[in-house]
């Protein structure tokens, strides 16, 4: 019931309870990527809101019934919201996106959904070192050097053509999700991006997986 009124006073004009069989955890994603596909249509969720009793809302579902797959595909649970900047953006662009959306890798893509490169936090923080500093392995002994925050500071309209990476993850939209779980497994990434015929779709990160996991086994 918190949950609910928090719902309330956010907006929210539909809420969905979703069962599913304690033994087969994994329909639960596979109903709500069946919603997700539904409700695309904006005219179909304006409908929906309209009704006024429960006997319209079940005929509603009765004679549009979703359309679920046999196993969840990466396009069920991407991110097509995901933070993207482009090669063009600066470095103080870039640093504003870590801060504001609390996140610590973003794809750089062009305007034809190409992707270019990635950014991260550590690509930043390589960046504002001085070369020397990082083939050193023991920094204990420097106790003087500018400061981090001074060079970004000098260098905030840099271009991020000049500071991201061009090495990332990618992995097509209709491979089967598992085959996030193993990548995630077998690399020490956070993110991978997703594609379609080579075209940025959105991303998938390691935290948004942990939350999907957690809401299947409830």
């Amino acid at each position: 019931f918190r949950q609910f009124y928090r719902c309330k006073r956010l907006g929210v004009k539909v809420i969905l309870l979703i069962l599913s069989p304690k033994n087969q955890p994994s329909i639960y994603l596979q109903v709500l990527a069946g919603l997700i596909q539904k409700f695309q249509s904006p005219e179909l969720f304006q409908k929906l809101i309209q009704f006024q009793t429960t006997e319209d809302i079940i005929k509603f579902f009765y004679h549009t019934p979703l359309q679920i797959a046999q196993y969840l595909k990466v396009k069920n649970i991407v991110d097509r919201n995901a933070v993207t900047l482009t090669e063009s953006d600066s470095l103080k662009t870039a640093i504003h996106a870590f801060v504001s959306k609390n996140i610590y890798d973003i794809p750089i893509i062009d305007e034809d959904k190409d992707i270019r490169g990635v950014v991260s936090i550590e690509d930043i923080l390589k960046y504002s070192l001085p070369v020397h500093l990082l083939w050193m392995k023991d920094l204990r002994p420097i106790q003087n050097f500018e400061p981090v925050g001074d060079i970004l500071r000098s260098d905030m309209d840099t271009n991020l053509a000049d500071v991201m990476r061009t090495t990332y993850t990618t992995i097509d939209e209709n491979v089967p999700a598992i085959q996030l779980a193993k990548i995630f497994c077998m690399n020490p990434i956070r993110q991978i991006i997703v594609t379609s015929k080579d075209k940025y779709v959105g991303v998938v990160d390691r935290k948004s997986t942990r939350l999907n996991s957690s809401h299947t086994m409830t």
